[in-house]
């Protein structure tokens, strides 16, 4: 008996449809472009893939206009649904209130360079590549990369293993997400290498926005819109994210240039503070909100 029902898998489009049937007010929250994502699934016959993503890119449009609202990750994705009249794009930009004291001087492993990923640890998150590219760097000062959650398929992890870069790595599991900030307190550089694969060039990964908003320089993919986001408010390097010898180069770079390193982690804080914030883009959501219960009162 909810007023809105805000559902987020595909999987539940048949309810949506059922409920809407029984006159409930439904949104249709779209996490990925999913027709896009096909095209990288590795179990399904290539040969396949074109025709499963035309089909379900054609089931998703003539659903979704059964529903009330549409909300997308990102803007891309929103280019999608452009003919809904309730469309809006609502990005996954992280809470201010969970950094809210940043003490970049507090860290007391000045002979170690930290570098950290956090998420999902899958080989087409260039993960590999990040590994590769530890081999290719030898330096006085002491080199480690945090390792946050899990392997996909838990498989990969004896893969990754094998890598000699694999000796500078401390992988710490699966952890909680309130204790990421006191992670990437202690960290130098934030790093996100995701491959160019379709569903990834036009993503827009909350941890490189974490990573920012912790006071971190970054090193991203050099997709034309992290570039834009990450040399455009001058807070990281963007690289080609197949190419470990790239990646090593950047790494070496922020490690040589401290000041300029220290720059660019407040720039991604102020840019952080100032656009790329739950606090602002979570209005979009209660206005849509708003507006699809008028007719209730």
């Amino acid at each position: 008996k909810a007023d809105v029902y805000h559902f987020h898998d595909p999987e539940l489009i048949p309810v949506g449809v059922v409920l809407k049937i029984l006159g409930k007010k439904i949104i249709y929250d779209v996490h990925e472009d999913y027709a896009k994502q096909i095209y990288s699934k590795e179990y399904l016959p290539r040969i396949t893939r074109n025709s499963i993503a035309i089909f379900f890119n054609t089931v998703d449009h003539i659903f979704s206009s059964f529903f009330d609202g549409i909300v997308t990750a990102t803007d891309d994705i929103l280019k999608n649904f452009s003919s809904h009249k309730k469309a809006i794009s609502l990005r996954n930009f992280p809470l201010i209130s969970n950094y809210l004291n940043i003490d970049r001087n507090s860290n007391s492993k000045k002979n170690v360079f930290d570098l950290i990923y956090s998420g999902v640890i899958v080989a087409r998150r260039g993960i590999n590549q990040i590994v590769k590219a530890l081999e290719l760097i030898d330096s006085k000062q002491q080199l480690k990369l945090t390792l946050c959650g899990k392997f996909s398929p838990p498989e990969y992890a004896e893969e990754l293993k094998t890598l000699e870069g694999f000796e500078k790595v401390e992988y710490l599991g699966w952890v909680d997400p309130y204790a990421i900030p006191k992670l990437l307190r202690r960290s130098e550089v934030g790093i996100v290498n995701f491959l160019p694969e379709p569903n990834h060039i036009r993503s827009m990964p909350n941890k490189l926005f974490e990573y920012m908003e912790a006071s971190l320089a970054v090193i991203a993919s050099n997709f034309p819109l992290w570039k834009k986001i990450v040399e455009g408010n001058k807070c990281g390097v963007c690289v080609d994210p197949l190419k470990p010898k790239d990646i090593a180069k950047a790494i070496e770079y922020l490690m040589e240039h401290p000041k300029l390193r220290k720059e660019m982690g407040e720039n991604g804080r102020n840019a952080v503070l100032e656009k790329y914030n739950w606090e602002k883009e979570k209005k979009k959501l209660i206005n849509l909100y708003g507006e699809l219960l008028k007719g209730n009162n």
